[in-house]
C-alpha cells in the first residue's frame, strides 16, 4: 500500500468516526434528575423503599420511550421519616440546579415541615404518601401537588 493510499484510508476512517460521533451527539438526550425522598431507613423504610423502587420504575419506563424528549435520574434521598432530617434532604434537592422536581414524603410530620422550604426554592413536588390535608389545603403554594388522598378522603370512605 502505497503513502496515498494509506493517507486515503485514514481520512475515511476519520471521516466515518466522525459521523458515528455525531449521530450519537444527535441522539444523545438532556439529562435531568427527579428526587424521590421518603424514609429509606427507619420504622418506616419497607414502604419508603416501595416508593423508591416505584418512581425507579417510572423512570426506567420513562427513559425507555424513543420519543421522550430527556433523560431523567432519579436521586433518591432518605427523610428517615424525621421533620428535622426532611427539611435538610428538601433543602438539598431544592437548591440543586440539577434537580427540576420532587417526588416527596410519605410521613405527613416530614410533608408539612418542608411544603414552605418547595415553596421558597420554587420546585414543585408531588406528594406521594402523606395524608395531612394542611400539606396542601393549608397554603397556597402553587408548587405543591399530592396523587394520594387526604385524611379527609379516607376518614370519609372509612365511616
Amino acid at each position: 500500500m502505497n503513502t496515498w493510499t494509506k493517507k486515503l484510508t485514514v481520512l475515511i476512517v476519520c471521516m466515518f468516526i466522525s459521523v458515528a460521533m455525531l449521530s450519537s451527539l444527535a441522539g444523545a438526550k438532556d439529562k435531568v434528575q427527579v428526587a424521590f425522598i421518603g424514609p429509606l431507613t427507619g420504622g418506616s423504610s419497607a414502604l419508603g423503599l416501595g416508593g423508591r423502587n416505584s418512581a425507579e420504575l417510572a423512570v426506567t419506563q420513562r427513559n425507555a420511550d424513543p420519543n421522550s424528549t430527556y433523560e431523567y435520574e432519579l436521586v433518591a434521598l432518605d427523610d428517615e421519616c424525621k421533620p428535622d432530617i426532611g427539611i435538610q434532604v428538601a433543602t438539598k434537592a431544592a437548591a440543586s440546579k440539577k434537580i427540576i422536581a420532587d417526588v416527596t414524603h410519605y410521613c405527613s410530620a416530614v410533608a408539612i415541615g418542608t411544603v414552605d422550604v418547595y415553596h421558597k426554592f420554587g420546585l414543585p413536588i408531588i406528594v406521594w404518601g402523606a395524608v395531612l390535608p394542611d400539606i396542601t389545603y393549608g397554603n397556597e403554594h402553587k408548587e405543591v401537588h399530592r396523587i394520594n388522598g387526604t385524611m379527609i378522603n379516607k376518614n370519609e370512605t372509612a365511616a
